[in-house]
């Protein structure tokens, strides 16, 4: 969308109110936007079941904006989804589920096919049924398509002690075969970071992306969160590296708890926020203030074996938003 010129300004608009079944309710993913303009989001309640919905967004010209809900979950097909969907080569939607899936699973990463014929239903398959570990447990995005359609998800992991993993899944080899699953990374705790919620970004080969807790253990209760990067193997088959490039928390007015995507600017410059943290107090948790939270870069080091460099390049006041909890 084009941005206002110096002599226009910003207006706000209300493009749609959720009523929570059955349109859905609690919309916390960003938007996407498709090829005709059209937005497609998640909401993490309401719909048919009250599980969570996939919708669109169109404006009709000279009316105004409408919502239609092309997909309801049910549970056994994931449930609850808060993360950002993304578009296949086909026009297909991609999305991750924190919960839900087969008896007993914890979330999915799902497909959701356009109709053949408009005014038909949208079609849904689970790609990715998360079991069998609380590490391997409650997966995020957005999803990143790598290579040969792979596609790399984070899951935050399932309650103390799990820490979440980075994971490929890998497209089956048959039309009718099965996704398979490849852990790149188990987290461990400080200092490395623990929780991954929001996925990861590629530039240059390795994966980049943020944990909500980890890091410095002296900072807050569970730690308040790193940047990393993983860097693939040389041959095939070998161990995927791991480098934390900043540590949240580290300086009284730093950010912490990173739960959204970070973004990859020129010259390998990476940009993210915090929930927390920053200069500015927003609410009271118990006898300790709550900062309003932070946008982040990490520049990367000007020789090779150097380090990366963290600045918070603004810190919220409130009264611009902020992440306090309330």
């Amino acid at each position: 969308m084009p941005r206002p010129s110096a002599a226009q300004s910003a207006t706000y608009e209300t493009m749609y109110s959720f009523h929570g079944s059955p349109d859905g309710g609690d919309p916390k993913a960003a938007l996407v936007m498709g090829k005709s303009g059209s937005l497609y989001g998640t909401t993490e309640g309401g719909g048919a079941s009250g599980l969570g919905t996939v919708f669109e967004m169109t404006k009709p010209t000279g009316e105004p904006w409408k919502e239609n809900v092309l997909f309801s979950f049910t549970g056994s097909g994931g449930q609850y989804p808060w993360s950002p969907l993304v578009f296949g080569t086909t026009g297909a939607l991609y999305g991750a589920t924190p919960a839900g899936g087969c008896g007993g699973c914890t979330g999915v990463v799902f497909e959701l096919a356009p109709p053949s014929a408009a005014g038909e239903t949208w079609t849904e398959t689970v790609l990715y049924d998360f079991s069998g570990s609380l590490e391997n447990a409650a997966p995020n995005g957005p999803l990143l398509f790598g290579p040969g359609g792979t596609i790399y998800v984070t899951t935050g992991g399932a309650g103390a002690p799990s820490f979440g993993q980075v994971n490929a899944l890998l497209p089956p080899a048959t039309p009718e075969g099965a996704w398979t699953e490849s852990v790149l990374y188990s987290f461990g705790g400080p200092p490395a970071g623990e929780q991954p919620l929001a996925g990861v970004v590629s530039e240059g080969g390795s994966l980049f992306g943020t944990t909500y807790a980890g890091g410095d253990e002296f900072c807050g209760a569970g730690g308040c969160g790193v940047v990393y990067e993983r860097t693939p193997p040389a041959t095939l088959g070998g161990a995927w590296t791991e480098t934390t490039l900043h540590t949240f928390g580290e300086t009284a007015t730093d950010g912490q708890q990173p739960a959204a995507p970070v973004a990859v600017g020129p010259g390998g410059v990476l940009y993210g926020t915090t929930q927390y943290g920053g200069n500015t107090t927003c609410a009271t948790s118990g006898f300790q203030g709550v900062e309003c939270g932070t946008v982040f870069q990490v520049v990367p080091p000007t020789a090779p074996g150097g380090a990366c460099t963290e600045s918070v390049i603004y810190s919220f006041t409130g009264t611009d938003g902020d992440g306090a909890p309330r």
